[in-house]
């Protein structure tokens, strides 16, 4: 029997599930097929990685920066949370989907990702 997993994202919500597949990483859970969306995608991307802690260090060091999320964002950019800034972030820190992920694959035997707005991903 194969078996997948679907992480949905949700922007912030995303934390949650992030944690969820650092446990299964720890518990040595693995999964024949991962489908993300949005949030997901870089959850799943982490996870297929081998790298736990990866997305709660992001969402924790980076998410909940003021340049990120707020009503500032709100009314100057007609977003809440800025996704150039995030992804920009990402990419300058390191923390694109590039950096470390040499043994990517260990954890699925396929992806299949979708981001929103994402030109990197």
């Amino acid at each position: 029997m194969k078996i997948g997993i679907v992480d949905m994202g949700g922007g912030y919500r995303g934390v949650y599930a992030a944690g969820i597949l650092d446990y299964c990483m720890a518990q040595n859970i693995r999964f024949d097929l991962g489908i993300g969306v949005s949030a997901g995608s870089c959850n799943l991307i982490s996870y297929a990685a081998g790298q736990p802690g990866r997305n709660l260090k992001f969402y924790t060091e980076y998410g909940l920066r003021k340049e990120s999320a707020g009503a500032r964002n709100f009314f100057h950019k007609n977003t809440f949370l800025d996704l150039d800034y995030l992804y920009s972030t990402l990419k300058q820190f390191g923390w694109g989907i590039s950096a470390g992920l040499s043994g990517l694959f260990p954890q699925l035997h396929g992806i299949l990702c979708s981001g929103s707005g994402c030109p990197d991903c």
